[in-house]
């Protein structure tokens, strides 16, 4: 994206997130037989980049692990149960927010070219994913002792 003014107009800058974590717990409801809906609340880590480029002094990378929340909805079915586990259908919607911080924090100068200089980033995702699960459990049925 190229920056506005007070920003140099000649660079271009671009936002990447390179990885995004979740740590969370499900608390669900099950209205019918193999079918649950459910909350999902935790913690969510990410590793923001923003680079800068100038054709005059070429390209200025920051980059910081940043942490944050995450809350959502879901649904799951369980389609299949056999002998070595179950297979489920689930999709669900995620939110994540992220804490705001600076990158470039101090300004960067390429002397006599340009000076970089500090940029505020607020981040939030919305993810929507569907997935298909296999709970591998290979003692699902009784064990019988025959004597």
């Amino acid at each position: 994206m190229f920056n506005l003014p007070p920003f140099d107009t000649t660079s271009t800058s671009s936002t990447r997130e390179k990885w995004l974590d979740t740590l969370r717990g499900r608390f669900g409801y099950t209205p019918w037989e193999r079918f649950m809906i459910y909350g999902t609340a935790g913690v969510a880590f990410t590793r923001t980049e923003i680079s800068v480029f100038n054709p005059a002094f070429g390209t200025v990378t920051d980059s910081q692990i940043r942490s944050g929340w995450v809350a959502g909805l879901g649904a799951e079915w369980a389609a299949w149960r056999g002998s070595f586990g179950d297979i489920t259908f689930k999709a669900e919607w995620l939110h994540a927010g992220f804490t705001t911080h600076n990158f470039f924090d101090p300004q960067v100068t390429v002397a006599p070219v340009a000076t970089v200089v500090t940029r505020l980033l607020n981040l939030s995702d919305d993810i929507f994913r569907v997935g298909l699960n296999w709970k591998f459990n290979p003692w699902a049925t009784p064990i019988v002792a025959r004597y």
